[in-house]
Order: structure tokens, then C-alpha cells, then sequence
């Protein structure tokens, strides 16, 4: 898998355009299992729930969040099939080029233990 743009979702009339920025989108491919959910939850710091019966499920949270700081979160979203995952990484703010690119390898870097087929980010010039 690369770090190409997912689909989006098309937009219903009654949607107002979301507010956030995604700086970067990651798909790969898994199962997710215990292996797979400790490293999202230890490397990353990600809080998952894939109970629809959790406390605030909203297609926006998705199945796993974590916040990268004030104004920036890494969201885990499944994908068409049961073994597609997207994380995409939403911002409110406007952080500088080095920092997302500092989220960018390190959600790759994860995504890449769980996926081998993930591709690294290059340097930025």
C-alpha cells in the first residue's frame, strides 16, 4: 500500500464542508488483531473502540483517534473491505511543514510494522 489519497466520501447536500485540513492519508491492509491494535494503541497512543456501542461513536472519531497536539489528530478509519484501514491525520490549525512531516514517517513508520507493503515519506527539501 502507499500513502496515496483515499477516496473521500462524497459530501450530502445537508453536510456543511468540514472545517479541518487533512495533511496526509495512509492506507494498509490487516486484520486487526490484539498484535495489530497494541501497536496502534503503544506506538501511536491511539484510543480505539470498534464498539458501535461506545460511549460517542460518530463517523467523524472513526475507530481510533489520538491527538498529535492542540489542534492535530491521527483518525483511524476502516475502509471498504474488512482488511482495508485509512489513518488520516485532520488539523484545525496550520502546523509547519516539519512537523507534519514528523507525523507523516511516524504514523508510516507504524502503519509499516503492521503492512510492510507501506511506503516511508522521503526527506522533505
Amino acid at each position: 500500500m502507499t500513502t496515496t489519497p483515499f477516496p473521500p466520501q462524497p459530501l450530502s447536500s445537508h453536510q456543511p464542508a468540514p472545517r479541518y485540513t487533512v495533511l496526509f492519508r495512509i492506507t494498509f491492509r490487516t486484520r486487526m488483531t490484539p498484535r495489530v491494535t497494541s501497536l496502534l494503541s503503544r506506538e501511536l497512543g491511539m484510543f480505539l473502540t470498534f464498539d458501535v456501542k461506545a460511549p460517542f461513536p460518530s463517523a467523524n472519531q472513526g475507530a481510533g483517534v489520538t491527538r498529535l497536539d492542540h489542534f492535530t489528530g491521527l483518525y483511524l478509519f476502516p475502509g471498504k473491505t474488512d482488511e482495508e484501514w485509512l489513518l488520516e491525520c485532520r488539523t484545525y490549525g496550520s502546523p509547519s511543514a516539519e512537523v507534519a512531516h514528523a507525523f507523516h514517517v511516524n504514523a508510516a513508520r507504524v502503519a509499516r510494522l503492521i503492512d510492510p507493503s507501506v511506503e516511508i515519506p522521503g526527506r522533505l527539501s
